[in-house]
């Protein structure tokens, strides 16, 4: 389910960081990847436009060596346009496995950053997308963004609603490819002992379900509380572990295809968190 990504590149510092976690999902079975870069028209000559672009493509093929000679096919594409609907666009015609997206704190103050046209693309997408905060270090101009590859834990909040659901294939591939742990969560908003009993009964079979495929390590567990909080919580500061959500069906603002507790983990937490739309019976972007 990893076979072919789309990864969006900015050209920003955080790009070899995104780059690198690009290659890493080999590991979970990536085989081709395409990197997108977009320029924005900016002289009505296309003079300066056209010069951004050449520069843009050499940079990034520079980059695609390094992957290349992982044994990775790694294909350029360079656009002029918005960015997230040159993103959408691409994504439409090629047909990816997923899109592969890096957010960046700006500063202390804005730790909930998020950029544009990565809510766009969420908006919009329906193709799984996988968002990297991509941090930077202390005293460097380093990024961290934690696991390049298999992450060593896989959070997934769950609902039991058919938008959760839409993660469950997710699920049994990266236990599949090797994922060692899971943890099942569910909230409730306040304490109720039938209501937890009837939810670790559900979440128990889908941990049996997720061992059947190879997961070695499922905990379940049911917290009392504001679902987004609380999964970012369970998600901790642990760089490795990947939060994986369904999302609602598409509309015209960001709070209709996300719910208020997806928008506050992708904003918050500070793993990776792989967002799966409705499916697309049309295969359209």
């Amino acid at each position: 389910m990893f076979e072919r990504c789309l990864v969006a590149a900015d050209l920003s510092p955080a790009t070899t960081g995104l780059l690198e976690a690009a290659g890493g999902l080999q590991e979970l079975g990536a085989r081709e990847l395409i990197l997108i870069h977009v320029v924005k028209p900016l002289d009505p000559s296309g003079r300066e436009s056209m010069a951004l672009q050449e520069r843009a493509a050499q940079l990034l093929e520079d980059q695609a060596e390094d992957l290349r000679a992982r044994g990775l096919s790694v294909t350029v594409e360079i656009a002029v346009g918005s960015p997230s609907a040159q993103v959408i666009a691409h994504a439409r015609k090629l047909d990816p496995s997923l899109i592969l997206m890096g957010t960046r704190s700006r500063s202390a103050i804005r730790e909930a950053f998020v950029g544009s046209t990565t809510w766009e693309v969420l908006r919009r997408a329906r193709r799984p997308v996988l968002i990297y905060r991509l941090e930077p270090g202390d005293e460097t101009e380093s990024l961290e963004i934690g696991t390049v590859g298999r992450p060593t834990r896989v959070l997934h909040p769950t609902d039991f609603s058919d938008t959760a659901a839409r993660a469950l294939p997710w699920l049994r591939a990266l236990a599949e490819a090797g994922v060692p742990s899971f943890t099942l969560l569910h909230t409730l908003p306040s304490k109720d002992p039938e209501g937890e009993e009837a939810a670790g009964a559900r979440l128990r079979e889908l941990a049996d379900e997720l061992q059947e495929v190879g997961a070695r390590e499922v905990e379940t567990t049911i917290r009392v509380g504001m679902p987004g909080p609380e999964i970012v919580k369970a998600s901790g500061t642990d760089l490795d572990t990947l939060t994986v959500l369904g999302s609602h069906g598409h509309g015209f603002l960001p709070e209709l295809v996300l719910g208020s507790a997806s928008r506050h983990v992708i904003r918050h937490s500070k793993g990776p968190v792989l967002v799966v739309p409705a499916p697309d019976k049309e295969k359209t972007a």
